[in-house]
């Protein structure tokens, strides 16, 4: 699976034995945004990061639109619970974009924004997301993230390792 910065969604397969080492387009989607910046897979699901806030789920076998997550607190506001109402159509919320989002196996979808902040969602029972934690944690945008899982380093199992423009890698218990 690959998206565009404009949106445009591919699924792609190997090609039959005589076109032996192409690529060709199975499926396609365009997810109309101003902005995509990330995409993980499962086996369930594709998750997006796009401008704005939004992480869209989408069905990976039909590329069916599924649902969004809940969008990041808005820039300026101090809390998630006491946002403030806009005092004019110029004062409408602004969001971080989410720059890279991260699905476990294990029903935790992770997303990563420009204002240096990450959320972690349980979305086994989706449509019903469940937040376990978020965490402002680095001074400038989140590149990327991923979640190092069993015996594949000697770090502790879960362990959800991020990297952003402030020249620093964090890790995080991701079972907090």
């Amino acid at each position: 699976y690959i998206i565009t910065t404009d949106g445009h969604l591919y699924s792609l397969q190997m090609a039959t034995a005589n076109n032996r080492g192409r690529l060709v387009v199975e499926k396609a989607m365009n997810m109309r945004t101003t902005g995509a910046y990330g995409i993980s897979v499962n086996d369930q699901y594709l998750s997006i990061a796009f401008a704005d806030g939004i992480i869209r789920l989408i069905n990976r076998q039909t590329l069916e639109y599924i649902g969004a997550l809940p969008k990041p607190r808005a820039f300026g506001q101090e809390s998630e619970l006491h946002s403030p109402a806009p005092s004019s159509p110029e004062s409408e919320p602004q969001y971080p974009d989410t720059i890279a989002c991260y699905l476990s196996k294990e029903g935790n979808l992770f997303g990563a924004y420009s204002d240096g902040s990450f959320t972690s969602w349980n979305i086994s029972e989706f449509p019903k997301a469940r937040r376990n934690f978020a965490e402002f944690s680095h001074n400038q945008c989140i590149w990327d993230m991923k979640l190092i899982s069993g015996n594949q380093s000697n770090l502790p199992s879960n362990t959800l390792v991020t990297c952003s423009a402030d020249n620093t890698i964090r890790f995080w218990d991701s079972a907090m």
